[in-house]
């Protein structure tokens, strides 16, 4: 081999080791760098507490009143109610010493109280229903079949006198002389509507005196008789909107609920007269 074409080899090599290195080199790829991404964080709303709105009402309501609360909450998810059950008096009484609006469900008397007071603007009212005292024995073997059965010797339970208006208006009917021939010395005092419809059912005593709506349900009582409305007139159940602060949106959504459709019909149930 000549030395020329030796060194035209050797320079051949030469370009093809450098081809090769550069082939090589550019051939090889950097790693690409993976940005960091940080957890999409998603907006949270926060959950707003439902709004309070306060009723103050007749203790007698308690169980027609839970259902009613029930339905609407469903219906309200942003309203709760909190009902506070009372005596009238101590209504009044609360409602007057509460800096606060509120709801009040109650008989006539006690709203018109705080009408006279400037508590419950009188346009803020609906008269919702009415309850009446009744005379009532067992569905089965009543010791007393009609009013003309009634004499002396008949038992009657009724509410303590001290304690319920409805037990010192149940006494006033035996004054009227269609009841004159019971004797007051027979009746049965109890400290519980429970405890005068137990009484009846214990043959305690043949008759009891109540309101229509606290025996409505009880398949083993019925009505003998609806107390006189010359003697005792129906309570009336009142319904106003208490205005010592701006009457809020929610309390307005609860007082048109209770004179709703719905409402009523619990109320029928219950045996209230709307």
């Amino acid at each position: 081999m000549s030395r020329f074409q030796m060194t035209k080899r050797i320079g051949v090599l030469i370009v093809m080791s450098l081809s090769l290195i550069l082939a090589a080199c550019g051939g090889k790829e950097e790693p690409k760098k993976t940005e960091k991404k940080e957890p999409e964080t998603e907006a949270v709303e926060e959950s707003k507490e439902p709004e309070v709105v306060k009723i103050y009402i007749k203790e007698n309501l308690e169980e027609a009143f839970n259902e009613i609360v029930n339905n609407f909450e469903r219906e309200y998810e942003d309203i709760d109610i909190e009902p506070v059950f009372l005596t009238n008096e101590e209504i009044v009484q609360r409602v007057k010493e509460d800096e606060e609006s509120s709801v009040v469900f109650t008989t006539e008397n006690a709203v018109k109280e705080l009408i006279e007071d400037d508590i419950v603007n009188i346009k803020d009212t609906k008269f919702l229903m009415m309850d009446e005292l009744i005379l009532f024995t067992k569905s089965e073997d009543p010791g007393v079949d009609r009013v003309k059965d009634m004499d002396q010797s008949t038992r009657v339970a009724i509410l303590n006198p001290e304690n319920y208006e409805e037990g010192e208006l149940s006494k006033n009917i035996f004054e009227d002389e269609e009841f004159e021939n019971v004797n007051d010395e027979n009746f049965v005092i109890g400290d519980s509507a429970e405890d005068v419809i137990q009484d009846v059912m214990n043959n305690n005593a043949q008759v009891g005196v109540l309101y229509q709506s606290t025996i409505a349900n009880n398949e083993e009582l019925k009505t003998l008789v609806r107390a006189p409305r010359r003697v005792v007139e129906p309570f009336i159940y009142q319904l106003g909107l208490v205005s010592k602060a701006e009457v809020t949106d929610a309390e307005r959504k609860v007082y048109d609920y209770l004179l709703s459709q719905d409402a009523q019909d619990i109320l029928k149930k219950y045996g209230f007269v709307v």
